[in-house]
């Protein structure tokens, strides 16, 4: 793909400078992050971020009021009992976030018989977090994008064309979401392919609601590996490292924890990978 794809001038700026990078693209199946360029996958080398391209720019959002803490959102959503995994990572990523930056942070869990759509409604519009993580089922429609949604209790759709209209302030995303009636365990990968979707897709309805930032797996991961690295992305998030190095340096500690596994190779960034998280 790097020889392919890539101009002889840009392949001598990458050759010849370290800085991040955006990749604008409607081609959302080639896994760009992983160009082998300086003897290095491009995600490991450098922080690498993509922009879709679509009829719309992202919308220009304020950001919250200041506030001595930074508020997370984590989403637990299960409407039929089915992701155990889905509940452990949360709990996992609760835990760990808590442990280490207790006196920096404020996390607020939306268990499974919360995931509605009154409430995240409400969340979304109140515009008061800084992050949401969100573990559970998502629908996908595969031939209209902008109707595949986040799955919440009673097997209501969130519509990502209702997210990108209704998100207020600035947050940090990250989606864990696997296909309606697929059940996430370590014995079967959980299926993701929102990703894949053109610039209506879910990913896409964050950036262009605003959202400082949106990371997703491009293919189906395991679990543990899964929420391993999302802690590891939050860890060097709250240190203050810009989201893209976060992303990398995340990376990085997962290919060393799962050498065996390409967990670390699976996720997007999508957004600016210059901004920063903390304050």
């Amino acid at each position: 793909m790097y020889r392919l794809f890539t101009p002889d001038w840009m392949q001598r700026h990458l050759h010849d400078t370290t800085c991040s990078l955006i990749l604008t693209t409607n081609d959302l199946e080639l896994p760009w992050e992983l160009l082998y360029c300086n003897r290095e996958f491009l995600c490991l080398e450098r922080p690498v971020a993509r922009m879709p391209m679509g009829s719309a720019v992202p919308s220009p959002k304020t950001t919250p009021s200041p506030s001595p803490k930074l508020r997370f959102l984590l989403i637990y959503s299960d409407p039929d009992g089915t992701l155990p995994a889905a509940e452990a990572e949360i709990r996992q990523i609760q835990g760990k976030l808590q442990q280490s930056w207790k006196d920096r942070i404020d996390i607020t869990v939306l268990r499974r018989e919360e995931s509605t759509g009154v409430r995240l409604n409400k969340e979304l519009r109140a515009g008061t977090f800084d992050v949401i993580h969100y573990a559970g089922h998502a629908n996908f429609d595969t031939q209209r994008p902008d109707l595949s949604g986040l799955l919440l209790l009673k097997k209501e759709i969130f519509f990502a064309q209702k997210i990108r209209r209704l998100l207020e302030g600035r947050p940090l995303v990250f989606l864990n979401a696997c296909e309606s009636g697929r059940t996430a365990n370590e014995g079967q990968a959980q299926s993701v392919s929102y990703m894949q979707q053109i610039a209506e897709g879910l990913a896409a309805a964050f950036i262009y609601g605003g959202a400082l930032a949106c990371i997703g797996p491009l293919w189906p991961v395991y679990d543990k590996p899964a929420a391993d690295f999302a802690v590891g992305f939050y860890n060097k998030v709250l240190e203050g490292h810009m989201i893209g190095e976060a992303t990398r340096l995340a990376r990085l500690e997962s290919k060393q924890q799962s050498p065996d596994q390409i967990t670390w190779a699976a996720f997007a960034l999508y957004g600016n990978p210059t901004f920063r998280l903390a304050r």
